[in-house]
């Protein structure tokens, strides 16, 4: 049975999140809506098309890691001028913790990790800024800040391991799909993906392709 390229498999992946992304988004503007914080309504909604957007422009499949990139930032966006604005808004952390999950899902272990740490310097300096320009330092309960800052390490913790472990999965996965296991030479799986890319590339910026096949008998 083929093996499903572990590209394909990972663009899959970022199209589901991207909905569940969209639906919270949209889910918060409604929330918003409910409570007339009519800023922030229009920034989730602004956010959500640019996640919804970002599944049918061209980077997506020329270049994965862009498309990574707009998701995350938007979600980075979204939450991080929330807190700053409304740290008050005690229903926002209700689904706070669960933003580093997203985070992780979509950009692995290394840009989930540091997505996650510019949100968290976010909370930090949105709560604490806004406390401080209002003149209400308890404007946001210690105890419920508190345990919202550990729920959310902890939960970034979980991720990360999780994200870590199912990196050099994904690693071993490919190694054993793309090798054979007596010569450790590429097979055909990898040489077909190998000429497709390159010559993806060799159409987009016009140059031309050649390929040298040589036989050698008594290989193995």
């Amino acid at each position: 049975m083929r093996i499903i390229d572990i590209t394909q498999n990972r663009d899959l992946l970022n199209r589901y999140f991207a909905y569940v992304v969209s639906g919270g988004f949209s889910f918060a503007t409604g929330l918003d809506y409910v409570y007339g914080l009519h800023m922030t309504m229009w920034l989730h909604a602004a956010c959500a098309l640019v996640v919804a957007g970002s599944l049918f422009i061209k980077p997506r499949q020329t270049l994965p890691s862009l498309h990574e990139d707009i998701m995350l930032t938007a979600c980075l966006v979204a939450a991080a001028v929330h807190v700053y604005i409304y740290p008050e808004d005690l229903t926002f952390y209700a689904w706070f913790t669960m933003v580093p999950v997203i985070f992780f899902l979509i950009g692995g272990a290394t840009k989930g990790f540091l997505f996650s740490g510019l949100l968290l310097v976010a909370y930090l300096f949105g709560v604490t800024l806004y406390q401080t320009l209002v003149g209400r330092p308890g404007i946001v309960p210690q105890e419920f800040y508190l345990n919202g800052l550990a729920a959310y390490l902890f939960v970034t913790m979980l991720a990360f391991v999780y994200a870590w472990i199912n990196r050099n999965l994904q690693a071993l996965l490919a190694a054993q799909a793309y090798r054979d296991c007596l010569t450790g030479a590429y097979n055909r799986r990898a040489i077909h993906d190998m000429l497709e890319h390159t010559l993806e590339i060799s159409r987009r910026h016009q140059n031309p392709l050649s390929l040298l096949m040589i036989d050698i008998d008594y290989f193995k």
